[in-house]
């Protein structure tokens, strides 16, 4: 089983109205996807891989993640509903790579 969780947009930019209605929009969105739930960045400053590619390209290393171990990810800020349609068709591959 893994987990996937989405990250919340950057408050900093916003009036507060703004804010919790893009919270909230990410946060329909991630639970529309099958997200765990959705994790607050400290401090913006993101270094971690990006996987870009075809779904069967990004879904290879995702299912290399999952067969050494790995089973729960944390997504960067969906700029849109879709990214999330596209991540969950990248991981439902994935997860058939690695199934018994």
């Amino acid at each position: 089983m893994i987990e996937v969780f989405s990250t919340c947009p950057n408050s900093s930019a916003n009036d507060p109205g703004t804010y919790a209605r893009a919270v909230a929009e990410v946060a329909r969105w991630s639970e529309r996807y099958g997200c765990k739930g959705i994790l607050p960045f400290q401090n913006y400053k993101t270094f971690c891989p990006y996987l870009v590619g075809s779904y069967g390209r990004v879904a290879e290393e995702l299912a290399r993640c999952i067969a050494v171990g790995y089973h729960t990810f944390i997504l960067d800020i969906p700029p849109e509903e879709q990214e999330l349609h596209h991540t969950n068709i990248a991981f439902s591959y994935a997860l058939q790579q690695v199934a018994p």
